[in-house]
């Protein structure tokens, strides 16, 4: 699949306020920025992205959230590709039930789903990506080894305190030649969940954990941390 590549640097403030919703909700003043570069060189690519943002009532912050994000591929072959992702995600100030979630969405294959919840997150996933040239009916086919490391702990904990969990396994790729982008894969994933030993549920969904690169563009401001309303 052949998709363009946006190479260089980008970055936004936020600036505004957040209204309620009649009597529901708080008056809030909010700052954000994001910043984030990325670079390539036909076989290597590198991208990192820092986002910060918070709410202010008065001289107190709420929705307080910052995250760090670095991805990259180096391709061995036309056939072979390496790819990884590291996402660090911290929150402070935000209600009870919007916590940061490590499971198999978030990226740790082979657990179930709620698994571990804390105020801070880092999830890393490394996958070895093989594009053989065979086909099944309209589909390519493609084959993955992956290795998920993540761990979240609440902010009265200690990093060096905190448990960190690991998954091996292999998977299945079916891509779409006629689509682009991550929807155009079906994905078939076994795990290895390493703190109960065993094989974890059957994994099967219509895209990619995560995409081999990122696209700098513009995007509508946003409070950074809001995807915690879908988990």
């Amino acid at each position: 699949q052949l998709e363009d590549l946006s190479v260089g640097g980008w970055g936004r403030a936020i600036l505004g306020k957040i209204f309620p919703i009649g009597s529901k909700g708080e008056s809030v003043y909010y700052a954000g920025g994001q910043g984030e570069q990325s670079y390539y060189n036909g076989d290597l690519y590198l991208f990192g992205q820092i986002s910060a943002g918070s709410g202010f009532v008065q001289d107190f912050g709420v929705y307080t959230y910052q995250e760090f994000l670095g991805q990259g591929f180096y391709r061995i072959s036309p056939d072979v590709l390496i790819t990884a992702r590291f996402r660090q995600q911290t929150v402070w100030n935000w209600s009870d039930h919007r916590q940061l979630i490590l499971d198999a969405d978030a990226g740790l294959r082979g657990y179930d789903a709620n698994s571990f919840a804390g105020d801070n997150r880092i999830i890393s996933n490394i996958e070895c990506r093989l594009f053989p040239d065979f086909r099944l009916l309209a589909f390519a086919i493609g084959a993955t080894l992956f290795y998920d490391i993540g761990t979240v702990w609440d902010q009265d904990t200690k990093i060096v305190k905190t448990r960190w969990h690991n998954a091996i396994g292999f998977g299945l790729r079916l891509y779409d030649p006629n689509s682009t982008g991550k929807n155009s894969v079906y994905r078939l994933d076994f795990a290895f969940n390493f703190d109960e030993m065993k094989f974890g549920s059957i994994i099967f969904t219509s895209n990619q954990l995560f995409s081999a690169f990122s696209k700098h563009i513009w995007r509508i401001p946003e409070i950074f941390g809001m995807e915690f309303d879908r988990e």
